[in-house]
């Protein structure tokens, strides 16, 4: 995060603990929509010590934080999706992973982040069962070319804490079976 009124050779390098799949770099960027302050909506404890924050949404581009505490205290700030209160939600992506690989879904690269791809091929082959996927209550968008390259396009699942493992499993079963009966899967 910046903070305000300082020169550009002013501003503290940005230090980069733990990056395991990008390297991120500080960017300055003009805001394009600014949301008024929020509050958590519940907060529940990390485990380790720490307190989990939930705000209730995603947000992207800059974030404020204000901190309020001692003079020279150590605050750690990690953001990650939100979490139910008993830190399910990785779980529940590698549940879903595991399901998916165990029907032969190709889960490319999934690994502990909340989008999971599901190779299909053809953009024609993804449009369709995006479609029939929908018409059986999942919502689950096509990447399709020019996104990925041309011939890998894939459906592009996005698990959040809210979902249930009943949902979840409904959705590798709907993909399972559509897959099968279009050929996609043997």
């Amino acid at each position: 995060a910046r903070k305000e009124g300082l020169r550009e050779n002013e501003r503290a390098a940005t230090v980069v603990k733990y990056t395991p799949y990008a390297e991120v770099s500080p960017e300055d960027a003009v805001p394009c929509r600014v949301f008024a302050p929020i509050d958590p909506v519940r907060t529940f404890s990390g485990g380790d010590g720490g307190t989990i924050y939930d705000f209730g949404s995603n947000r992207a581009g800059w974030c404020e934080i204000e901190v309020v505490g001692e003079a020279g205290a150590k605050v750690t700030v990690d953001y990650d999706e939100c979490l139910t209160p008993t830190n399910t939600l990785l779980g529940d992506v590698c549940c879903f992973v595991r399901r998916a690989k165990e029907c032969g879904m190709n889960t490319c690269r999934a690994g502990e982040s909340a989008i999971v791809p599901i190779m299909i091929g053809t953009d024609a082959d993804a449009a369709r069962l995006s479609a029939r996927m929908l018409e059986r209550g999942v919502f689950v968008p096509p990447a399709m070319y020019p996104a990925v390259p041309a011939g890998e396009s894939r459906l592009r699942f996005t698990i959040s804490s809210t979902h249930s493992t009943a949902q979840l499993e409904k959705a590798v079963t709907e993909l399972d079976a559509l897959m099968r009966e279009e050929g996609l899967l043997s």
